[in-house]
């Protein structure tokens, strides 16, 4: 059975009776130790966020690492919290998508080689800040790992061949705008719909086609004046037009005076 050795604090250390067996179990003993103050990747949870959604400069994360610590007898220790690590946001100059992280996401903690506090203070080349490396503090966050099935997103759809078939983006309000092969929709939360189609622009259902028609298979109600031909003077409003009414015709049977 493998036993640990204890120190003088209290706490079980690593060393097992064959750490010491041979010189080689001695050395691969102290390689492992120094390893182990090596920080590459860890899952970290959020725990606080300095900015929300606004339009403004990258903010930062207070983050605890899930893995937790083991010591030589398996007995298990939480990790702290590390306070204000910079977090990733897709950006280049000042475009960006801004989509910050929220409390309870899981994310990936990055930790860099050497201290990185001059560089994040002055966002220049600089010297490390102190001789510290590997350290947690200096720690960098990229979120979006294990989460759940968003209720607001931008999608890019693939066709059966995995080939490009156009976008969607939907809030969770319930409004949404789509793209493929047949144009564009774009639907509210009050069932008002447009459709840019082959042959026009649908509102609602009512046609908007290329030459300037209109379609519609519904009443129209207006309260003020509908004219036909509108700015010539063959005009004719639908309300104030005038019909012929000489023999042999009977009024109101002949095409409406023009100007009128």
């Amino acid at each position: 059975m493998t036993e640990t050795k204890t120190s003088d604090a209290g706490f079980a250390g690593q060393k097992s009776p064959s750490s010491s067996a041979s010189d080689f179990n001695a050395k691969s003993f102290l390689v492992q130790q120094l390893l182990g103050r090596v920080r590459t990747v860890q899952v970290a949870k959020v725990m606080a966020v300095t900015t929300t959604g606004a339009v403004a400069a990258v903010g930062t994360v207070d983050v605890q690492l899930m893995v937790n610590m083991l010591d030589g007898n398996n007995q298990a220790t939480e990790h702290g919290t590390i306070f204000t690590v910079p977090y990733f946001r897709l950006q280049g100059g000042k475009n960006a998508v801004i989509i910050d992280p929220q409390v309870g996401d899981i994310g990936m903690v990055a930790v860099a080689d050497r201290d990185i506090s001059a560089v994040r203070k002055s966002k220049k080349v600089s010297n490390p800040g102190s001789l510290r490396r590997f350290d947690l503090a200096d720690s960098l966050y990229f979120g979006g790992f294990l989460g759940e099935a968003p209720t607001q997103y931008v999608r890019f759809v693939q066709d059966e061949d995995g080939e490009p078939a156009g976008l969607e983006a939907v809030d969770a309000l319930g409004n949404s705008i789509k793209t493929s092969a047949d144009g564009i929709v774009a639907a509210d939360l009050n069932e008002n719909k447009i459709e840019m189609v082959e042959a026009g622009i649908k509102i609602n259902g009512v046609l908007f086609d290329r030459n300037k028609n209109i379609s519609a298979a519904a009443k129209i109600d207006a309260t003020g004046e509908i004219t036909a031909k509108a700015g010539s003077g063959s005009s004719v409003t639908l309300t104030g037009h005038k019909h012929g009414t000489g023999s042999p015709q009977p009024a109101g049977t002949v095409v409406p005076t023009g100007g009128t």
